[in-house]
């Protein structure tokens, strides 16, 4: 299995910078330090790609035949959406590919009363731990969700895992990931009236539908302009 010492000690060293420096955090109703998203193609190796880094620091160890892409659509309160896609490039055909999802976010950064649980969610499978200790584990084993809550001491890490059973070459996995007020999904609040619920879905276009797709729009262009010359 890909261990990163590199990157433990770098997030090591964030998260302390992290206690220290409030400031640093995402302005919001909902600090949000890190996103990132940790990719399995074949149940033993795990890569990690963070695109979302408050830090400053983005890190990825996806290999070159794997092209990852983000967009983030967060408001200034941290509520909107999260998407990530990666594509095969590989030139294989990978069966029991995982993917976990993980939201790095507290409420009330100086406050210690955040309270985390699952309300439901779309996910195969989910976890809530401390972000660094859920983040760690996966190196060491796998992309494994317990479906369990652990309450953190600094910040939660709100973990949503997907299960795919085909990514062909060429193919796109695209993830989006909700960020709300309101639920179903992983809960984090402060029991007053700040409330953040994580959830998130995937879809995967298969090259087989793209490609059928462009004949047929295709072949609409090739009928449109017939009937417009014949029309004049």
């Amino acid at each position: 299995m890909k261990i990163s010492s590199t990157f433990r000690s770098v997030r090591t060293g964030l998260y302390v910078s992290g206690l220290l420096l409030s400031s640093t955090s995402q302005a919001g109703l909902v600090d949000i330090f890190a996103f990132s998203s940790y990719f399995s193609p074949n149940n033993t190796d795990v890569y990690v790609d963070t695109p979302l880094d408050n830090y400053g620091i983005g890190y990825s160890d996806v290999p070159y035949e794997f092209v990852t892409s983000f967009t983030s659509s967060l408001d200034g309160d941290n509520y909107g959406t999260l998407q990530w896609e990666i594509k095969n490039n590989s030139g294989n055909n990978f069966t029991d590919v995982h993917i976990v999802g993980v939201l790095d976010a507290v409420i009330d950064f100086y406050g210690d009363d955040d309270y985390a649980y699952n309300a439901g969610n779309s996910a195969d499978s989910w976890e809530i731990n401390d972000s660094y200790d859920l983040s760690g584990n996966f190196y060491y084993y796998g992309l494994a969700l317990n479906n369990s809550v652990t309450q953190a001491f600094f910040s939660h890490g709100l973990a949503l895992g997907f299960n795919i059973d085909e990514f062909s070459d060429g193919s796109v996995l695209s993830f989006t990931y909700t960020l709300k007020d309101y639920g179903p999904g992983l809960h984090l609040t402060d029991h007053y009236d700040t409330d953040l619920y994580f959830d998130g879905t995937y879809q995967v276009p298969e090259p087989g539908s793209l490609l059928l797709f462009t004949t047929i729009l295709f072949g609409a262009s090739v009928s449109l302009r017939r009937r417009l010359k014949i029309n004049s």
